[in-house]
């Protein structure tokens, strides 16, 4: 996080409900924690091979890995954790069936989205946009149409050009190669090409128009929670706001980093401690 100097560290932790989880820290400049331990992923069956990347438009980071929870088969999952005291944002996300070890994530540095990047059965390497808030975005993209051993994907966001490079260990040739293709925001060099739609940073009023995100639907959010209803305890207010901000979501009346936005704040208060 360049704006306070903060990192996240993660990694596959033995102490979880079935051996493996993920778990995290946030550190600063010079090393040392500055937040407790943080139960990042954590369920039946395995959660290894983590990856994370920062968006700095919602103050957040996207931490992804592999999980057999659901399947027995490795799928990928994410969390978002909160910059920069470590909070984590509403549940774990499950992102694709596909993926297991060979997967990367990095931020869209102009849209403030992720590129999740992972390989189809160890044969073919695709792409997946993915919204500040972890959900997916769009329509798969295949970065190789070609049949043969493709894995260990990579990307890096060129700001300038606002678009992807991703890259891939690729054997169609015989022997192991790099590959790579260029990614723009448009889909451009992929197949098919998605269309992400241009979505509201903030707050989408009645007539379209894109206002700024707190000072719009926070009033709504606390309309719907106010802090003196009487609540027994902080986590009884933090699914209520939790549940009003995801109606507001549901409605496409807010994005994704407004949503992070909204629930950042009010999780951290002394509402009900």
């Amino acid at each position: 996080d360049r704006d306070t100097g903060s990192f996240l560290v993660v990694w596959r932790d033995y102490r979880g409900t079935d051996l493996y989880s993920i778990r995290g820290r946030i550190v600063d400049a010079t090393g040392h924690p500055t937040s407790d331990e943080l139960v990042i992923g954590d369920a039946m069956g395995e959660q290894i091979h983590p990856r994370l990347a920062y968006d700095a438009g919602s103050r957040s980071f996207l931490v992804t890995w592999s999980d057999t929870r659901r399947t027995g088969f490795y799928e990928l999952f994410g969390q978002v954790v909160a910059s920069p005291d470590g909070l984590l944002i509403g549940e774990n996300v499950f992102l694709s069936s596909f993926g297991g070890y060979e997967h990367q994530v990095e931020a869209d540095a102009a849209g403030s989205r992720y590129l999740l990047l992972y390989a189809k059965h160890g044969r073919r390497i695709a792409a997946r946009y993915l919204e500040s808030d972890g959900q997916p975005q769009g329509d798969e993209i295949l970065l190789s149409s070609v049949d043969g051993r493709q894995g260990a994907p990579q990307a890096v966001f060129d700001l300038q050009r606002h678009e992807f490079l991703a890259a891939w260990h690729d054997d169609r040739e015989g022997a192991t190669h790099l590959f790579g293709r260029r990614i723009d925001t448009d889909g451009e060099g992929s197949d098919p090409i998605p269309s992400p739609p241009v979505e509201c940073p903030g707050f989408l009023d009645p007539e379209g128009v894109c206002l700024g995100c707190e000072e719009t639907a926070g009033p709504l959010v606390d309309q719907a929670c106010p802090v003196d209803a009487g609540y027994s305890t902080h986590g009884e207010y933090l699914a209520c706001v939790t549940a009003a901000v995801n109606a507001l979501r549901d409605e496409g009346r807010i994005g994704a980093a407004c949503k992070v936005h909204l629930i950042a704040p009010r999780a951290r208060s002394s509402v009900a401690r």
